[in-house]
């Protein structure tokens, strides 16, 4: 066996190591163009299992569901089969790691299903996790970070990120002095992150040190340290200055261009969520 080792190369750098992304759209155009036989159902290993066993089961115009709704099924405007008829059944997940979970929902189909031929698949699986699976899509790096799962990014890699519109929704720009306390206690948050942050650096003035701690402490957003601006620089200048003394392992930053800006001055890897691009080397 020869797979193609698929990643699209974040960076390769000594000061910030080396990782790769692997990009939403990539992966879901591998599913619709992926070669293997058609299943008689086809059960996603939740959350992102779901969401790419349901692309599948459209493709295939088959049933989709989970491990826990089984006998309970969702048509993808398909025949509904019965019990009986079904007999081959794939159990995919987004990526297999260890192959836990797959494990676990491959069990509770082989009890729902004694008679029937499972197979255990993965859209994305490393080198050595062969024997984990039956089918997969692409093979990757064991470094590889997933778009879809950016907010489950491993500390190791020092992830730092901008507050407004990454963590919150982003400061409107026709925002009158006297309704900037009021907006700092109820903006939204957009993403909460699993891991501690290794820093939040916002443009946000120091002056509004004290509700933006309490914001983030509101919503369980982890941090080892905030930086806010505390001067006349600008955002670019300011944060050019920050990333370069912090040498974070990569940098969320809301607003495109300044996502470019900072990885051409800072040598950082920049990934801007509102365009879905990712600024490396």
């Amino acid at each position: 066996m020869n797979p193609r080792i698929v990643a699209k190369q974040i960076y390769t750098n000594a000061r910030y190591g080396r990782a790769y992304m692997i990009r939403l759209d990539d992966a879901i155009g591998w599913v619709m163009r992926w070669q293997i036989p058609r299943y008689d159902l086809i059960v996603g290993v939740p959350r992102a299992g779901l969401a790419f066993a349901s692309v599948l089961a459209l493709r295939q115009n088959v049933p989709v569901t989970t491990p826990d709704h089984l006998p309970q099924i969702w048509e993808a405007k398909a025949k509904i089969p019965q019990s009986n008829a079904v007999r081959n059944i794939l159990v995919l997940d987004d990526v297999v790691v260890r192959g836990e979970a797959l494990n676990e929902a491959y069990e509770k189909v082989k009890a729902a299903y004694p008679d029937a031929k499972v197979d255990r698949g993965a859209v994305l699986i490393t080198e050595d996790r062969f024997d984990r699976v039956d089918v997969f899509a692409q093979v990757i790096r064991a470094n590889a970070i997933l778009e879809w799962d950016m907010p489950d990014i491993s500390p190791t890699l020092r992830v730092a990120s901008d507050l407004d519109g990454v963590l919150a929704e982003e400061w409107p720009e026709d925002l009158p002095p006297d309704k900037i306390d009021w907006w700092l206690a109820t903006v939204k948050p957009l993403t909460i992150p699993t891991h501690s942050l290794y820093a939040v650096v916002t443009n946000r003035p120091e002056k509004y040190r004290v509700a933006t701690v309490w914001w983030l402490k509101r919503y369980g957003i982890r941090y080892e340290r905030l930086i806010m601006r505390n001067d006349s620089r600008s955002e670019l200048d300011f944060k050019t200055d920050v990333l370069n003394e912090i040498a974070p392992g990569i940098y969320f930053e809301s607003r495109d261009p300044v996502a470019f800006h900072l990885h051409w001055r800072t040598s950082v890897p920049v990934y801007c969520p509102t365009s879905g691009v990712f600024y490396n080397d």
